[in-house]
């Protein structure tokens, strides 16, 4: 039975020659080291390749004669799918269960192999009515939302888990090929979805948001509301303070916001000011009146009053500032929380 595919590529170059043939995969390794040389390069290329084939289970090795080319070939293991049922009698190990909802068969699987990876257990479906009907048999972790699929959409799946008592706080992570579509088809029920993700994906991005809501916020130092209606901008905020171990939801609307501010209770209010039902300023008495008041750091492209800047923790304006400046005004405005002054 075969278990591994070969992929090979050739050349018809010069061929490589046999004094070098055993350092071809060496790091910084070149046939041609001299400075009159056609080609340029560090010579870490097929170092690095060979690292990554074999990280993933496959070798790497050539065919080559001088003045008769070469030809590189790859082998790697087969992808066997795993049926369900196959899944299922591994589940009584104690690890996560995700349900994959994607109707792009290569795309669902290169997501399960990326769960897989780093210990997490996953059923797949390809259809609304197959996640449904998974939903409603099965008591899942988390859940990999694709925005666009079959006899329905994302967002009505994910309007069925949140109308359900048994799955009304299952983490939802959307992974979509455009976010920005993502957003409207939830028609403002942003607040639903723990992280948004853009294809393709990132593997690091995915597994963090994961072990981010898997852990809840009992095991965050913080807890903090983003408003903000630019989904590219939220992901990015997300990333950053899932670094520092703190839990973040993220709103695009103010009817969401003061919900939520009613609701529940936050270190932290990351505020923008243009937002498509009004000015995030309006939201600034109801964070006043909570007791402790909730620091308020306003992260916006528009520019704020003074008179009212001096009411907040911070202003910062999207455009000038960098990464490591808006967690350190974030942190620091957290610490302050319990003072009279907001």
């Amino acid at each position: 039975k075969q278990e591994h595919v070969r992929i090979a590529v050739h050349d018809h170059g010069k061929g490589i020659p046999e004094a070098f043939k055993s350092r071809v995969f060496g790091k910084f390794a070149q046939a041609d080291s001299s400075d009159t040389r056609q080609k340029g390069g560090t010579g870490l290329g097929l170092s690095i390749t060979k690292a990554i084939v074999e990280q993933h289970g496959g070798s790497i090795g050539f065919d080559s004669g001088e003045e008769k080319g070469t030809t590189f070939y790859v082998d790697l293991p087969i992808w066997h799918e795993k049926q369900l049922e196959k899944s299922e009698a591994n589940l009584d190990e104690g690890k996560p269960l995700l349900l994959i909802v994607e109707d792009d068969p290569d795309v669902s699987n290169l997501l399960g192999m990326m769960l897989e990876k780093h210990d997490f257990h996953y059923h797949q479906a390809f259809s609304y009515q197959q996640a449904m009907a998974m939903l409603q048999a099965h008591n899942y972790d988390a859940v990999s939302l694709d925005m666009v699929i079959p006899g329905g959409s994302g967002a009505k799946v994910l309007q069925g888990i949140r109308s359900h008592e048994s799955t009304r706080d299952l983490p939802v992570i959307v992974v979509s090929a455009d976010v920005h579509e993502g957003a409207i088809l939830c028609n403002g029920n942003t607040a639903s979805v723990v992280d948004w993700l853009e294809k393709p994906i990132d593997e690091g991005h995915l597994i963090a948001s994961i072990r981010s809501a898997l852990r809840g916020k009992s095991d965050s130092d913080c807890e903090i509301l983003h408003v903000e209606d630019d989904v590219d901008i939220a992901m990015i905020v997300r990333t950053l303070v899932q670094r520092e171990n703190c839990s973040i939801t993220h709103v695009t609307t103010l009817d969401e916001a003061r919900s939520l501010l009613k609701e529940r209770t936050f270190d932290l209010l990351l505020l923008d000011i243009g937002l498509p039902d009004g000015s995030g300023l309006s939201l600034l008495p109801a964070a006043e009146s909570i007791r402790p008041p909730i620091p308020v750091l306003i992260f916006s492209a528009q520019d704020v009053d003074p008179v009212v800047a001096g009411t907040v923790a911070a202003v910062l304006q999207k455009s000038k500032t960098v990464n490591e400046q808006l967690i350190e005004q974030i942190k620091l405005a957290i610490s302050r929380k319990g003072n009279t002054v907001v």
